[in-house]
């Protein structure tokens, strides 16, 4: 059964339950995100997908012209790869049981999706980073240590995909598109809803 844990209290036995936590790590989630935790330590297997790491159809940036989501933030490659489903919060909880944190799983929801196109863009580059993070959930999130990813990442998946024909965001198009400095989400979601007008 895969759950999320907001159904979990006292309705589903601990055998069968299979949580995913997928709340925002924002102050005002933080205490969601600490129960999550109290569910690992109960024996709960318990799949963590924070919502502002995690989820592939937020916004790379608050740049007017990029397509996704912004209630949870904006996530782009480097946001994604300093991700830690040990340690969400920057807290540095000590789990007597971390072998009940099961996974970290990337989810692209499809509201705002129309094409595969779009699903693409959304997807690539910044999943690479969540799969880094799947296989390696303690990881050294350095710039030096990205560097040395993200040049794999540029220089190797990039030009597969290219290969491939499938659509991704081009990092140095990214570069000279970077969102004008104090934007607000709801300067972005302002915006969208004026270009879709205008559409």
């Amino acid at each position: 059964l895969h759950a999320t844990d907001s159904v979990v209290k006292e309705k589903l036995k601990q055998q069968t339950a299979f949580l995913i936590n997928w709340y925002p790590t924002t102050r005002a989630n933080g205490d969601i995100t600490r129960q999550a935790y109290k569910y690992v330590e109960m024996g709960f297997p318990v799949l963590f997908s924070n919502a502002d790491y995690t989820y592939m159809d937020n916004v790379y940036s608050f740049d007017r012209r990029e397509h996704g989501l912004c209630w949870a933030g904006a996530t782009d490659e480097r946001k994604a790869y300093s991700y830690n489903a040990f340690d969400a919060l920057g807290e540095r909880i000590k789990l007597e049981h971390p072998e009940n944190v099961i996974g970290v799983e990337p989810m692209l929801w499809g509201d705002n999706v129309y094409n595969f196109e779009q699903a693409c863009y959304l997807l690539f580059p910044k999943v690479f980073s969540l799969f880094e993070r799947s296989w390696n959930a303690i990881p050294d999130t350095s710039e030096i240590a990205f560097g040395k990813f993200y040049s794999i990442v540029t220089t190797q998946e990039l030009p597969y995909l290219e290969s491939k024909q499938l659509n991704h965001r081009d990092p140095m198009q990214a570069k000279i598109r970077q969102a004008e400095r104090g934007q607000t989400c709801l300067d972005y979601a302002e915006t969208q809803k004026e270009l879709h007008e205008v559409k």
